[in-house]
């Protein structure tokens, strides 16, 4: 049988123009959705992880990785078997690449160009769509459109384009793995709703699925009434953070400490609740209170189970964290990296004891002063010099290449800081 499974690959050498597998599949009609897949990906191991199960996986990577079929090969069953299962094997390797870095650059192109079509819905104004499956698992569910506006999945018709395509291929996460990835691409506006009317007058308790939505606050646009009835975290008024639940993804305008530090946002962090941040609009101290500096900086505070389990992958990067718990420092991820570096610790500690100083200083002036604090303009970010940062700034480069919205990003980050700093300074 294993024989007869590999005779195709002795009859495809002579295959049409040596035009790649890869080319000529997505080439098809009705696979105008999908992807070439680099074959550098497909060549990373790390990338076929859990596949490797699949049915005749060697022979099917061997034709994917090959030239196009003859259409003499069509009419030998041993070949279409093969073939079957390099579709299957391609469409799941498909539905990983998408939400790389490449595949998302590459589908956001084919987005803006509509190739995906429009949503059916009127009142959404030809939005844009995005394909999306209503499972991971193959041979389950047709591919499916998903509208950005609406936030609804629709079938696509009998005969469209793609109509056929696996939804598998694509799977469940792409379309809101796209949108996090490219939040200027989220419609800005909520749909609009249909509303039933009689003779001009609205029926009365009648409300589209898209009103209700709009109601209950779906679209990200909640209802003033639900927000004044949004239940506030309960703080500790001798707290200097607030630790909220993990899954939380919304922000609270809280009191803390009576009037001295008036309305301040509690944003929350993540990673079991030991990265909770704060920040003051108006009170340039009040930022600096839990260490945040111009930009928001997630710093961790770890425990000795943290640093135990970080052994497991990187026994390098552990031993930073446990010089890091052994200072009692509070670290951004980015900082722990170069911790062994010849006095980058050093310069932590008098960073943190800066920092503590900052926020005793805050904490004991008199309630209604919002002064920025003396001993602030002494603080300076302990900076990482450029023959340390070879490495990041290769992988830098690297990511720019693949999608230059990142380039776009940095410079924009780059800006923010210098305004920041010369809003400090004066």
């Amino acid at each position: 049988m294993e024989e007869e499974l590999d005779d195709w690959q002795d009859l495809s050498v002579d295959s049409c123009d040596s035009m790649k597998w890869i080319q000529w599949f997505t080439s098809l009609e009705g696979h105008e959705f999908l992807l070439e897949v680099d074959e550098s990906y497909i060549l990373d191991q790390f990338n076929l992880c859990g596949l490797k199960s699949m049915k005749h996986y060697d022979s099917a990577m061997d034709m994917i990785l090959g030239f196009a079929p003859t259409e003499e090969l069509f009419v030998d069953a041993s070949f279409l078997e093969i073939y079957r299962s390099a579709t299957d094997l391609y469409g799941l390797i498909h539905a990983r690449f998408i939400t790389s870095p490449m595949g998302l650059q590459m589908m956001k192109e084919k987005y803006q160009q509509g190739v995906f079509g429009h949503c059916p819905r009127v009142r959404c104004q030809r939005q844009n769509v995005l394909p999306v499956g209503f499972s991971d698992s193959l041979h389950s569910h047709r591919i499916k459109k998903y509208c950005p506006r609406c936030q609804e999945a629709y079938l696509f018709k009998p005969g469209e384009a793609n109509a056929d395509v696996d939804g598998a291929f694509f799977g469940r996460s792409f379309p809101h793995m796209f949108l996090l990835s490219f939040p200027h691409l989220i419609p800005e506006e909520p749909p609009i709703p249909y509303v039933p009317r009689i003779f001009g007058f609205k029926v009365h308790k009648i409300s589209s699925l898209i009103q209700i939505k709009l109601e209950n606050g779906e679209f990200g646009h909640a209802p003033l009434v639900e927000l004044e009835s949004q239940p506030l975290p309960q703080i500790d008024d001798d707290s200097d953070i607030c630790r909220a639940p993990t899954h939380c993804v919304a922000s609270y305008s809280v009191v803390r400490r009576a009037s001295k530090v008036c309305d301040a946002l509690v944003m929350f962090g993540a990673h079991a609740e030991r990265l909770p941040f704060v920040s003051h609009p108006g009170v340039m101290a009040v930022a600096q209170l839990l260490e945040m500096k111009s930009l928001v900086e997630h710093r961790a505070h770890f425990t000795q189970d943290d640093v135990n389990r970080m052994y497991e992958f990187d026994a390098s990067l552990a031993e930073k964290a446990q010089v890091a718990l052994d200072h009692d420092l509070p670290i951004s991820h980015y900082n722990l990296e170069y911790l062994d570096k010849p006095g980058f610790l050093e310069r932590l500690l008098e960073e943190k004891q800066l920092n503590e100083s900052i926020a005793s200083e805050v904490l004991s002036a008199p309630e209604g002063n919002y002064e920025q604090p003396e001993v602030m303009s002494k603080y300076q970010p302990p900076e990482i010099p450029l023959e340390w940062r070879q490495h990041e700034l290769a992988l830098t480069h690297a990511m720019v290449d693949v999608q230059p919205s990142i380039l776009r990003e940095m410079e924009t980050q780059k800006k923010m800081r210098e305004f920041m700093s010369r809003h400090q300074n004066k």
